[in-house]
């Protein structure tokens, strides 16, 4: 029995040996595939994480860059909507008035920088907070129900206003054309709330309403950042230069 078996190991070795070396062979050449698509991945993705943490950086500094540009642009259209409330003898409502152009962007992705002068100008003709801020609600609405931009918009409503409403036929074919002659504006004001009220509120509820509201969001949140690092520098040169030192110091790394 004995030798039956040393017989059978023996056969069964010779076998195996050969498919042994034939796996070490298949094995070695597994390893060194894996070794080159290691390098190969590594050759390819470290210039990609490089160029992506290249890229993070730019965008930073281009955040904070726009930043303080968007906020100093923001500030000289605040003051000059703060004038035109003044010379109306509005100045009392100015912070009020900010207030609700702030909320009507975030809620229509129209950005301030169409709603301001566009209710300076309705105010300027209106001359009163509260007429302007309905005839500005009404003139969003027409513009997202026609897709004529607000300003367009703002000045065919601002010369009816001052007694000349025949553009607005133009802008509305629709319109009974006996109110426009009339130059009624409560009834023609009446006439275009019925044709197009709650198109702002729709056109924000759309896709490309979404976004723009997120972009108006991202935008004050640039504004914000460029307040408070202007804020930081505040009025002495001495921090502004320690600033330059900082920066100067950190241009190595």
């Amino acid at each position: 029995m004995s030798r039956t078996l040393t017989v059978y190991l023996a056969a069964d070795l010779k076998k195996f040996s050969p498919q042994l070396r034939g796996a070490e062979q298949d094995l070695g050449r597994f390893g060194n595939a894996a070794n080159r698509l290691g390098n190969t991945m590594s050759s390819m993705l470290g210039p990609a994480m490089i160029g992506a943490a290249a890229a993070a950086g730019y965008a930073a500094v281009k955040f904070g860059t726009d930043g303080v540009k968007a906020f100093v642009e923001d500030e000289a259209a605040a003051a000059k909507l703060a004038t035109t409330m003044e010379n109306v003898g509005l100045a009392h409502d100015t912070t009020n008035v900010e207030s609700m152009i702030d909320a009507l962007q975030r809620e229509t992705g129209v950005a301030d920088d169409q709603l301001r002068p566009a209710f300076g100008k309705l105010v300027g003709v209106l001359g009163e907070t509260a007429g302007a801020t309905d005839a500005l609600k009404l003139a969003m609405d027409i513009s997202a129900g026609t897709g004529t931009s607000l300003e367009s918009v703002v000045q065919k409503l601002s010369r009816a206003y001052g007694g000349s409403a025949g553009s607005l036929g133009k802008l509305v074919p629709e319109l009974d054309k006996a109110i426009l002659k009339s130059g009624d504006m409560d009834a023609i004001t009446a006439a275009l709330a019925s044709r197009f009220s709650g198109q702002a509120k729709t056109a924000a509820e759309s896709y490309q309403g979404q976004l723009s509201r997120l972009s108006v969001g991202f935008s004050e949140l640039q504004e914000s950042f460029g307040a408070g690092f202007l804020g930081a520098l505040g009025a002495t040169e001495s921090k502004t230069g320690d600033l330059m030192v900082a920066m100067h110091n950190l241009e190595p790394a």
